[in-house]
């Protein structure tokens, strides 16, 4: 009898997911198994009928091409970094303009003292014979490390992808913020790689009294950055430096003395308007959305503040903590969603514009000679904003993702740097948080949640997804117009059409056009296959 017993709960695990089911919204269309080409960074990229899979490990870069109408590799190559590369390389990243992938790098010229930063353009069909490498910075000045001490530059895009903003930080003379003025280094860029202008522009503030929160570029090569004062008082006004080839010009706004913890940022938008958004709010939560217009002559409006409502802060919460947040916004305290941050502010082609956050935090415990990090990536609150400021809709979507890493040696709580993003190594996070794609009529949010969560009442949270265990690909769907949303299921990793698939990450979807998306993963045995997901409503 214990033995029948045991057979029983044995398989009710496999009968529970054996219940679950694509959605009627979507097709799944699988492709023809090729090598896999193993690698801890990996890129995708589509345009026309072809996509590009850059992967990059420690010795070479790995190229290969697909049809993605067939989903079979057509072509795959490789190039040494130490052979293929110039001595000192360091990756920096890619970004795509149309037919055009682009990779920056850096080179430390050690002989002769100068940091360099270059650009090269990869072909679809034969990367590895990229175009010679173009230098557009050559500074005597080091500049200023990020992201673990390897990266120099962050690069921005206009809204037509017809301009590229190359921004770096130079290293000041002295250890003394007090005393130091922060220095960046501009460089504009038109389609063809060709330099506009370049400049290096001093901030009006000494370095432990700014806040530095962003940069753009807008269509006609006018770069801007976004910073503020730091008081301890009080709540200094938003400043934007607007940095053209012949001036630099300060623009300088209230924003309704509001903190900004949780990100802020500037998007442009059609007729070379600004957007500015982020949330304000308190250390922890974040309390309401901020949106504002900078103009092309250089005046600010449609300024709007609007509160994250208490249903929205309430959802999917116990009725304890509903009960709670009831209380404190009845006795008038300040109530938020914590640890939102702001990922994404996306303008659609009527000219909507979508802030996306996500709440995302780590939590690091440091021991004596170990230490572990404590990873969350749990709901999304997605907004709509009209051009004028006016919030058309708002909604939360509750996901609840973990992952913890423990690392030995004496790290301390400096391990708190090593973050989630689309380039991390770091391959027991890399199913995290989700891929935002958009539809003519919908908002779709793919991720990997645990099956228990298929049907969830609105007063229990998500039960977590544990990183690198498997699970249900789900998706939420937003409808534009009206906000309404529907969760939708895909696939369990368990079994895609009958085999058991691994390593689903975020960041190897790919969009291939307005209905369809591509996702590429191993299926064992050295093997990686293509999935296409077809949109069919």
């Amino acid at each position: 009898m214990k033995k029948l017993i045991f057979s029983i709960a044995f398989l009710l695990p496999v009968i529970l997911f054996s219940q679950v089911k694509t959605s009627k919204e979507f097709k799944l269309k699988t492709g023809t198994p090729y090598l896999v080409q193993d690698a801890a960074s990996k890129w995708y990229f589509a345009n026309g009928d072809k996509m590009l899979a850059v992967k990059m490990t420690n010795a070479n870069f790995t190229f290969q091409t697909f049809d993605i109408n067939t989903l079979k590799e057509i072509h795959a190559s490789s190039i040494s970094k130490k052979t293929g590369l110039p001595k000192g390389y360091v990756h920096e990243d890619f970004i795509q303009q149309g037919n055009k992938v682009l990779q920056f790098f850096n080179v430390w010229d050690k002989s002769n003292k100068t940091e360099q930063i270059f650009v090269k353009q990869l072909d679809f069909n034969t990367p590895e014979k990229a175009t010679k490498e173009k230098l557009i910075v050559s500074s005597q000045t080091k500049m200023k490390s990020t992201s673990g001490g390897f990266h120099k530059i962050t690069l921005s895009q206009s809204f037509d992808k017809s301009k590229v903003l190359v921004t770096y930080e130079l290293v000041n003379a002295t250890k003394d913020n007090s005393k130091n003025f922060i220095q960046y280094g501009l460089v504009a860029l038109d389609a063809d790689m060709n330099v506009l202008w370049k400049k290096e522009v001093t901030m009006p503030y000494a370095e432990d009294k700014i806040e530095n929160m962003g940069f753009t570029i807008d269509k006609s090569g006018n770069a801007y950055i976004l910073y503020r004062s730091k008081k301890d008082d009080a709540q200094t006004p938003l400043e934007i430096m607007k940095v053209s080839s012949k001036e630099e010009t300060k623009i300088q706004f209230e924003a309704g003395g509001k903190f900004f913890p949780r990100g802020i940022q500037l998007q442009e938008g059609e007729n070379n308007k600004i957007f500015i958004a982020g949330y304000y709010g308190g250390s922890v939560a974040a309390q309401g959305i901020y949106f504002a217009t900078l103009n092309p002559d250089k005046s600010v409006s449609n300024e709007k503040f609007h509160e994250i409502p208490l249903e929205i802060i309430n959802q999917n919460k116990s009725d304890d903590a509903q009960e709670k947040a009831e209380k404190k916004e009845a006795e008038g305290k300040d109530i938020g969603i914590d640890h939102l941050k702001l990922k994404e502010i996306k303008v659609l082609k009527d000219g909507n514009i979508v802030m996306v956050g996500e709440v995302d935090f780590v939590i690091t415990i440091p021991g004596l000679n170990s230490a572990s990090n404590y990873f969350y990536y749990k709901e999304i609150l997605i907004s709509k904003i009209d051009p004028k400021g006016n919030l058309l809709w708002s909604k939360k979507l509750v996901k609840n993702q973990k992952a913890t890493q423990s690392y030995q040696g004496k790290y301390g709580t400096g391990i708190v740097a090593a973050r989630l993003d689309a380039t991390n190594p770091y391959k027991d996070l890399a199913d995290l948080s989700y891929k935002y794609i958009t539809t003519d009529n919908s908002h779709y949010f793919l991720y990997v949640d645990h099956v228990d969560n298929l049907n969830l009442p609105d007063n229990k949270y998500p039960k977590a997804h544990r990183a690198g265990l498997g699970g249900f690909v789900t998706s939420y769907r937003v409808d534009n117009t009206t906000g309404d949303v529907t969760k939708l299921s895909l696939f369990d990793l368990r079994d895609l059409n009958g085999i058991p698939v691994f390593q689903f990450s975020p960041t190897r979807i790919t969009q291939k056009n307005n209905k369809e998306f591509i996702i590429e993963l191993y299926k064992k045995k050295k093997e990686d296959i293509l999935l296409d997901i077809t949109i069919e409503n």
